[in-house]
Formats: C-alpha cells, sequence, structure tokens
C-alpha cells in the first residue's frame, strides 16, 4: 500500500509579492498625495502673482501714456506711442498666458466733457499802444481709453482715461480711484489766481488690442490748441507780441458727463478743500464752494459741472485742447 505525501509549499514567496504591490500602491498614494498639495499650493500662489505683477505693470504704462498726453504739448500731426503691458503670463505647464485687451474708445458713452471760457486781456504791444483782447474759447470732447483683464485670485482693476486722466476701476467691488491729473487747477496765491485747464477726447476709429504680450500702442493727434499768458510776460497773440498787464476771467463753465463721476467728484473736493471727507459724505453733496475760491461744483446723477461764482482777476491761466486718434 503506497503512502500519501503531503507538499508544503512556503509562503514567503507570496507574501513578498503582497508586500511589494502594497508598497507601491503606497508610494503612489504619497507621490499624488504630494503632487495635489503641490498643485494645490503653487497654481493659486503663482497665478496671484503673475496677476499682480500684470497689474502693477499696467498701471505704470498706462501712467506713462497718461503723462505723454501731457508732456509738451503735442501739436496736430504729432505721433504719440506707448508701450502698454497686456497678458496675464501662465503657471509653466500647467496654463497658458492669457489675453488681456487695450481699447481706444471714441463712440463710448460712458464719458463726454465740455469746457468753455470768457476771458479779457489787458496788453501793451511792441509801440506801446495799450489795448483789450477778448477770448471766447468753447471745446467739446467725448472717448476713453482702456485697459481690461479678467483675474482670478486678485481683484480685477481695470484703468481708464477720460478726459486725459487716469483712473483705477474696480468694477464695483471697491471706490473708483482717480490718478490724475486734474484738469482743473487753481492756485490762490494771496489772492492772485492761476487757473490751468486742460480738456482731453478721441476720435477716429475704434481700436482695440489683445493679446498676452506686450503691444507699442500708436496714435496721432488730430486736433489741439493751447493757450498760456501771465501778467508781467510777452506772448504772441494774434501775430503780434505782447505784454501782459492784466487777465480778467468773465466766465467758464466745465462740464462731465460720464460713469465715473463719483471719483473725479472725490478727488476734486479733496484737492480744492481744507479738509478729506469720506466717500460717503462727498457724494451726499450735491452742490459746494471752492475752498477760498470763487468757484461752485454742482454735481446731478452723472453729470457734473464747475463755474466760477464770480469774475475775477487771474495772475495767469494756461489751457489745453487736444483730440487723438489710434492708428
Amino acid at each position: 500500500m503506497s503512502k500519501s505525501r503531503i507538499v508544503r509549499v512556503s509562503s514567503k514567496r507570496e507574501d513578498s509579492g503582497v508586500a511589494e504591490i502594497v508598497g507601491a500602491i503606497l508610494l503612489f498614494a504619497v507621490l499624488i498625495s504630494l503632487f495635489t498639495s503641490f498643485m494645490v499650493w503653487y497654481i493659486p500662489a503663482q497665478t496671484t502673482s503673475n496677476e499682480v505683477h500684470y497689474e502693477q505693470q499696467t498701471k505704470s504704462s498706462m501712467g506713462s501714456l497718461t503723462s505723454q498726453l501731457h508732456n509738451g504739448f503735442p501739436g496736430p500731426g504729432s505721433t504719440i506711442s506707448q508701450s502698454v503691458d497686456l497678458g496675464i503670463s501662465g503657471v509653466s505647464i500647467f496654463s497658458p498666458p492669457q489675453d488681456t485687451q487695450f481699447s481706444i474708445l471714441p463712440q463710448s458713452t460712458s464719458f463726454n466733457a465740455s469746457l468753455a471760457f470768457n476771458i479779457t486781456l489787458n496788453v501793451t504791444n511792441s509801440t506801446g499802444a495799450v489795448s483789450l483782447k477778448y477770448f471766447n474759447e468753447s471745446y467739446a470732447v467725448s472717448g476713453i481709453m482702456a485697459s481690461n483683464g479678467n483675474t482670478e485670485y486678485v481683484t480685477s482693476i481695470n484703468y481708464v482715461i477720460e478726459d486725459g486722466a487716469l483712473f483705477q476701476n474696480y468694477g464695483g467691488s471697491e471706490p473708483t480711484n482717480s490718478l490724475g491729473p486734474m484738469p482743473l487747477g487753481i492756485v490762490n496765491n494771496s489772492g492772485q489766481y492761476s487757473l490751468s485747464l486742460s480738456i482731453f477726447g478721441v476720435n477716429g476709429q475704434s481700436v482695440s488690442y489683445s493679446s498676452s504680450q506686450e503691444q507699442v500702442v500708436n496714435m496721432i493727434v488730430n486736433s489741439s490748441q493751447y493757450y498760456s499768458y501771465a501778467n508781467g510776460s510777452s506772448a504772441s497773440i494774434g501775430g503780434e507780441q505782447d505784454f501782459g498787464n492784466g487777465i480778467t476771467l468773465v466766465k467758464i463753465n466745465y462740464f462731465i458727463k460720464g460713469t465715473l463721476l463719483d471719483a473725479r467728484h472725490f478727488w476734486l473736493f479733496s484737492e480744492v478743500n481744507s479738509t478729506n471727507p469720506r466717500d460717503a459724505s462727498v457724494a451726499a453733496m450735491k452742490c459746494w464752494g471752492f475752498n477760498g475760491l470763487p468757484f461752485i461744483s454742482d454735481i446731478h446723477g452723472n453729470e457734473i459741472s464747475m463755474a466760477n461764482s464770480q469774475v475775477i482777476s487771474l495772475a495767469s491761466i494756461s489751457s489745453e485742447y487736444f483730440i487723438v486718434a489710434g492708428t
């Protein structure tokens, strides 16, 4: 009778194989966890940094463009070129760069303005004859320039140039800020008033840039006019070299209609008054006088006007008017 033989197979090899599989799974899980943690931290952090950089660069380039519009008063036919930063950088292989926009919008209904003033000059010409010269100027402008970009991790800021002034527009999440310059400036030096005026507009065709890279924006000055008179100084008036003896401001009316009115109103109020009120207190004021100056400001809905309340003598006056078009 044959005997049965029981064969015992060792489980060491099986256990080893299972351990390797479990180890691989655990290692993979750890790697996935580390990668996920990296993605959760790195992408938002890097995107935030890129968006902050974009907004800083846009503010700088839009500020430079605003300065160019007021630098040296470019005459008709002059060209203005400015590099404008566009695009938000991507995050390595995870997301591509994002396009942003810059637009020149002559047909924009969000802003229009008019400026009218009447001055009398008492002058002495080269022969010694004294005379009065009268100036009645009237201008009307519209159109804006604007940068636009959508951000995910920081508050979106759109920069708008209207009437030659730069504004930071937060889209309603925060009050709009005006970065200047002020189109109407008045200095009272011991009762001697110096008045500076500026009105700026855009015409021609709408021009838009959309890119993820820096773009050079080109514009041409279509129309411009500049005045500058001061007591005790000579100036060319009507082809004659005259010496100024007196300047009288008879009338001025500066009117603006736009969507960024609260920022302009608060900025103007803060500049020409000795106090620096909160936005809410300014918004509640519909009519107020300038601090120590014979001017009145009225605000109604989305319209603001500034005018002199009496005839005054000026130490000096300067005004600039210009219209540009995108090319």
